[in-house]
């Protein structure tokens, strides 16, 4: 009974937290985050952010929860070498991946186990470029509905902004927790 109190209490612990750092979000790429949970971040360069700045139960335009999430953006970032010689852009793929990866952690930082996947999104407009002087961008992903069946499955609405300009926003972002 122990063990199961103690469970409890990290995981009671960890949604009170509501900001993390690079090194919980590194950790969170090897399964080192969540007790009880695979839930985990692409690691290395794939990771899209580089801090949870604010993450909220029953929060948001749905009051269904809300997070949000900045990534550094710099010349030194891997993408811009690739995409595109002489033209260098954040491709729109991994700003997609950058909501993506917000919405999965919420999902792991709400106590729900399973491996995280992208299912899908609705509607995606990017409308501007991220070149390699951005400076910093942030996700905001608002949480519309949690369906917590065999399969959790996440249905938000996000954005990207770069300052206070919104630069891509997506509908029906859809995100799922699968167990085995």
């Amino acid at each position: 009974m122990r063990s199961l109190d103690s469970k409890q209490t990290q995981v009671s612990a960890l949604t009170q937290q509501t900001q993390f750092n690079r090194t919980e979000l590194e950790s969170c790429g090897i399964g080192g985050l969540f007790p009880d949970s695979d839930a985990q971040l692409p690691s290395g360069p794939l990771l899209m952010m580089d801090r949870i700045v604010d993450i909220k139960p029953h929060a948001g335009l749905f009051k269904k929860g809300e997070i949000t999430a900045e990534f550094d953006i710099n010349p030194d970032n891997w993408f811009f070498e690739h995409h595109f010689a002489g033209d260098p852009l954040m491709p729109g793929s991994l700003m997609l991946e950058g909501m993506w990866q917000t919405l999965g952690f919420y999902l792991g930082w709400s106590g729900y186990p399973g491996k995280v996947r992208a299912l899908g999104v609705g509607d995606l407009k990017l409308k501007n470029e991220v070149k390699p002087n951005a400076g910093r961008i942030q996700y905001k992903i608002n949480i519309r509905r949690i369906v917590a069946r065999q399969t959790v499955l996440a249905i938000a609405q996000g954005s990207i902004y770069q300052g206070e300009v919104e630069i891509a926003s997506a509908k029906d972002l859809r995100a799922g927790l699968f167990q085995g």
